[in-house]
């Protein structure tokens, strides 16, 4: 005979008092609590979703290309502040400690202006050298000491000394800061003959004659200003 298998172990026990368990109940604050949470995560991600779709919706090669001009702008900008200033710089050292070569009436053409600044400006240089416009040229051609003769045609040049060269113009003025140039004698020689030595009269003749080297380095240029006259 078969006997009954016992079942009671596995059914779900009862609940304190009896019956099923009692649903949770919420207060009214409880409950807007809840709500404002549930707002603010849809919130959220409906932010999250607008701002994938701009990514989508994003020109990306544009915005590199736009990223990419501006970067190059801002590099030109800072390179051309960055000159600007070693050139402002340059300006007032070469001022400082540069000689001013100029031409007496330019000087006392600047020296007659009723303004201050332009006076102020001459002061800041270490030496100013009134040059005569009769020997401030840009060009110039030598002159052999000699008559020179070619063909039927004959030039003195017995005077010595330079002239203005057929390219040569008139300078104004110029500036140089004596570090920029390279000057050095590289031959010098002088001679004496007397009266009782003179063939040609009766009189102490004095020769002189020099040769050197006048050189801008290169890398001091900016070191040398100069100002031309049209002429």
């Amino acid at each position: 005979m078969a006997e009954d298998t016992n079942n009671t172990a596995n059914a779900p026990a009862p609940s304190e008092g009896g019956g099923t368990p009692a649903p949770k109940t919420y207060t009214e604050a409880e409950y807007n609590a809840l709500q404002s949470s549930l707002d603010a995560v849809n919130k959220q991600l409906a932010e999250a979703n607008n701002t994938i779709k701009s990514y989508t919706d994003m020109d990306i090669d544009g915005i590199k290309k736009s990223a990419e001009d501006w970067k190059q702008k801002a590099e030109k900008l800072e390179a051309e502040q960055k000159a600007q200033e070693f050139s402002s710089k340059l300006d007032k050292f070469v001022q400082a400690q540069g000689i001013l070569y100029i031409t007496p009436t330019l000087h006392n053409a600047i020296i007659a202006l009723d303004s201050y600044k332009s006076k102020e400006m001459l002061e800041g240089f270490s030496k100013i050298v009134k040059v005569p416009q009769t020997r401030f040229y840009s060009a110039i051609s030598l002159l052999s000491g000699r008559v020179i003769t070619e063909g039927d045609t004959s030039t003195d040049e017995t005077i010595g000394g330079y002239t203005k060269a057929v390219t040569g113009k008139n300078l104004n003025f110029m500036i140089i800061q004596p570090r920029a140039v390279l000057q050095y004698t590289k031959h010098a020689v002088n001679k004496i003959i007397t009266p009782e030595a003179n063939q040609s009269s009766d009189a102490w003749m004095f020769f002189y004659r020099a040769y050197g080297i006048s050189e801008t380095y290169d890398n001091k240029v900016k070191g040398i200003y100069a100002s031309l006259s049209t002429t």
